[in-house]
């Protein structure tokens, strides 16, 4: 019976379905565990801690699937330990000072003799998601727990989690393989029954293929002497069986594309045409088809298509005992017969249609002649006649006497003579040369200073010079035809501005902006956005060439969000990674966008800015690296501490005698591993995310032999060896450049077989200190080499074993720090061999 000393429901409403949950693992009493724990001693030196369990929430009561630091007990009951409490969140539950607790006040573990002030437990979750239990680390005095360790202690309850699974797994497929094996011996009786029946006839088949192999060959020669095309289908899904040379050559294929295939397999630019239902058509209801002059159009590729015509028969084919199962089709193809017919009934249709229009024009020409004069006066727009090369004034309507300022007695006087302020300007250049070359001008916005009630005035002009040839074939006139956009031009440049005061706002807050017309998909883009992108800012861009620069990744979803809001509308706000079209460098954009319209229609402008936020994400990936760099270092130290306790576990097993030396290297390790932590924890030592180095003179073979000792013991299914005797000061961080040595000897360990030797090598070399690594492992392929020291790069073929590829990258990153150099040789099969040099002290 639960006895509740918390004042408040410690039971969840799914806790029906979390005992089932929990049951299913079959975990409860089961015998202890030494991966459970070994993850709970290691709980308590990372945290500091005397007391860590690993617990499994029942009904009544809790059961400690691993206790380390509270005695031999076994299990608690649910209404007294604080575990109930952890799995009602799927947060890390802590209690810095149980005493201060309201809900803790009573229970007997706070208020009694056991005197618990500190808690802080992980719940351990399943993978649908049910809360059955507790990582979780007790002191008996109160103390800070810091979010990184909030973090660390989730990741050691999904280590555990994960070792739950694994277990159930193991369970399961055990079960599931003695079930297997009584199928396995069934069915192979039935398999050897059916085998002989199948073997009987098979004999049969070949006897009957003979034969109807020479009967197929005579009519495959009478087919292929026939002029027409020929080919035999059979059944609902329409299968070639037979088909002549003609017949392949008109569908340009092969036998061996066509015979045995579906019919609209072989020609699927056909399904959208009739012949797959007719001949379905012929086979259900045995009528007999025929068509004159069908067209059939196949897909040529490149986006053409092959239009051909044809006169076709489907003939039904029935078998020995009457059922239609095939159509005969015969064709012939008429294409360039049908072709000429038509071109031919196009010409008599358009020389018809030339006549008609040939006697309406001669009608409007008489009638355009007279109402040519009056249409000049009464037009719109300014227009006008210059004769000869003089450019006499010939006609000039009221709009273009309006724009230039005059009357109509200029009408016969030379244009210099008429305008004479024109003189310095380059009209009267243009219309000679427009009278000397037929070429006719045009120009869109022109400016000229006119004299208008004695006042020079500015007036802008889009304008046309057209030349008129005479009966001789040489120019005799210039038609002037202007447009005054005078008020156009200036209300332009007015917007022109506006538009260049709020770009360079714009852009001199690092922005980027565009605005697309959806209907055209026009973009105009500001200097900056291009940038941006990596082209030239006056470069022209499209859309699709913006597109194009960003990362194949992000690619897809910016397209489709874009095309999700012109469709529909609303805001549009993504982020994506670019590869600059020119300048090749990677950055990190955010674009902001709406549509836009005007007030009562349908918006049909996009438009936005977009802003660079590279930095912010290069802060994120630093951050990353650096959690990655932390659980890296970590695991160095933990590997060797792990390996002495083992040694000593052995040796106590064996009853043999310990020394104090014995356990002066786990102790050495324990620290180093406390070192790292804290020099993790304290922000101030890194540098942008990478480990600082404290440099100091050391002796590199010294610490290399002492590695060679530390690694003989922890590697002992290998054989070890040292060279190096003379004595090499080099200035570093003795520490670092040991984290190096232990990882490539670590790194030979790994991918060599037991037996093998791994040869440590500390010499004097060109006047630098060179250290080498040399395995008889599996090898390393050359193209793999070249990556080898990136980050997180793994050679494929090393699935078996695991890691994160950061060892090498940070190896790499060390040395380049002490100014030296790292690399490897290697040839597949027969080993490897890791070097790195770093400069003498002076």
């Amino acid at each position: 019976m639960i006895e509740n000393t918390f004042g408040k429901d410690i039971i969840p409403q799914n806790d029906t379905e979390r005992l089932e949950a929990l049951h299913r693992y079959k975990v409860m009493d089961s015998p202890p565990e030494d991966c459970f724990d070994n993850l709970a001693r290691l709980a308590r030196e990372i945290f500091s801690v005397p007391i860590a369990l690993i617990s499994l929430v029942d009904a009544d009561r809790v059961y400690f699937k691993s206790n380390m630091g509270m005695g031999n007990a076994k299990e608690a009951n649910r209404g007294k330990s604080l575990c109930a409490l952890a799995v009602l969140d799927p947060l890390v539950t802590v209690y810095e000072d149980a005493l201060k607790e309201p809900c803790l006040a009573a229970n007997p573990n706070v208020a009694g003799a056991f005197g618990l002030r500190f808690y802080a437990g992980a719940p351990l979750v399943t993978s649908d998601g049910f809360l059955i239990g507790t990582f979780c680390v007790i002191d008996r005095q109160a103390r800070e727990f810091s979010v990184l360790e909030r973090e660390m202690l989730e990741k050691l309850a999904q280590a555990v989690m994960d070792l739950i699974e694994l277990r159930y797994a193991a369970l399961l497929d055990r079960s599931q393989h003695e079930t297997e094996n009584m199928e396995h011996a069934s069915y192979s009786e039935k398999l050897q029954a059916i085998n002989e029946e199948m073997s009987a006839a098979n004999e049969e088949l070949a006897r009957s293929r003979d034969s109807l192999g020479e009967a197929n060959s005579n009519l495959e020669q009478i087919l292929n002497m026939l002029p027409a095309s020929v080919v035999i289908i059979r059944g609902y899904d329409l299968i070639v069986e037979m088909i002549n040379n003609s017949n392949l050559d008109y569908w340009k294929k092969t036998k061996e594309e066509v015979l045995g295939k579906p019919f609209l397999e072989i020609l699927p630019d056909l399904a959208d045409q009739p012949f797959a239902s007719q001949l379905r058509h012929v086979m259900s209801t045995g009528a007999i088809i025929d068509v004159k002059e069908s067209p059939v159009l196949f897909d040529a590729g490149n986006g053409k298509i092959r239009e051909t015509y044809v006169d076709y028969t489907y003939q039904p084919l029935s078998d020995l005992s009457g059922e239609r199962t095939g159509v005969l089709v015969m064709s012939f193809e008429i294409t360039d017969r049908v072709l000429a017919k038509r071109q031919l009934e196009n010409y008599a249709h358009e020389l018809a249609t030339i006549n008609e229009k040939l006697k309406i024009t001669n009608d409007d020409l008489f009638k355009s002649q007279q109402r040519f004069k009056f249409l000049i006066q009464e037009a719109p727009v300014a227009i006008g006649v210059l004769h000869g090369n003089r450019l006499i004034v010939e006609t000039a309507n009221a709009k273009l006497l309006e724009v230039w300022g005059k009357q109509a007695v200029i009408l016969g006087l030379p244009l210099a003579d008429a305008l004479p302020e024109i003189a310095d300007q380059p009209f009267l250049g243009i219309l000679a040369d427009v009278y000397h070359s037929g070429n006719p001008f045009f120009a869109n916005e022109i400016r000229a200073m006119l004299e208008h009630n004695g006042e020079l005035k500015e007036i802008f002009f889009n304008l046309v010079y057209q030349p008129v040839k005479g009966i001789s074939g040489l120019v005799s006139d210039i038609l002037i035809v202007a447009v005054d956009v005078t008020q156009q031009v200036n209300s332009r440049l007015r917007v022109e501005r506006a538009e260049l005061e709020t770009r360079l706002a714009v852009e001199g807050a690092n922005v980027g902006t565009w605005s697309i017309d959806t209907r055209t998909m026009d973009i105009v883009a500001s200097p900056r956005l291009k940038e941006l992108f990596g082209f030239h800012g006056d470069a022209t861009v499209s859309v699709s060439d913006l597109v194009e620069t960003i990362d194949p990744e992000f690619r897809p979803s910016a397209v489709a969000q874009m095309e999700e809001v012109i469709a529909t509308g609303g805001s549009y706000d993504i982020s994506y990674l670019v590869n600059g079209a020119m300048d090749g460098n990677k950055r990190w954009l955010r674009a902001f966008g709406r549509m836009n319209g005007e007030k009562g229609q349908e918006p049909d402008i996009f438009s936005g800015v977009v802003m660079d936020i590279t930095d912010q994400r290069q802060d994120e990936i630093r951050k990353n690296d650096f959690i990655g760099m932390v659980s890296h270092e970590l695991k160095t130290p933990l590997t060797s501490l792990n390996g002495y306790l083992q040694l000593l576990q052995r040796k106590v097993e064996k009853e043999q005698q310990l020394s104090v030396e014995m356990f002066a290297q786990p102790l050495k390790q324990a620290k180093h591993m406390a070192d790292l932590i804290n020099g993790f924890l304290n922000v101030s030592r890194l540098d942008a995310g990478k480990i600082h180095i404290e440099k100091s003179v050391f002796d590199l073979t010294s610490l290399t032999a002492e590695i060679y000792r530390e690694n003989v013991p922890l590697f002992n299914s290998h054989n070890i060896l040292f060279k190096g005797n003379d004595k090499l000061l080099v200035i570093g961080d003795s520490n670092k450049i040991g984290q190096v040595v232990n990882n490539l000897v670590s790194n030979a360990a790994k991918y060599s077989k037991s037996g093998c030797t791994i040869t440590i090598t500390c010499a004097l070399k060109d006047a630098v200190a060179l250290v080498s690594i040399a395995d008889q492992g599996i090898g390393i392929q050359s193209h793999d080499l070249e990556k080898l020291f990136e980050r997180y790069y793994r050679v494929e073929e090393n699935t078996n074993v695991s890691g994160f590829g950061i060892g090498l990258y940070l190896c790499s990153e060390i040395i380049n720090r002490h100014g030296g150099k790292i690399w490897a040789e290697s040839e597949p099969g027969k080993g490897s061999v890791f070097h790195f040099e770093l400069p003498l002290a002076d």
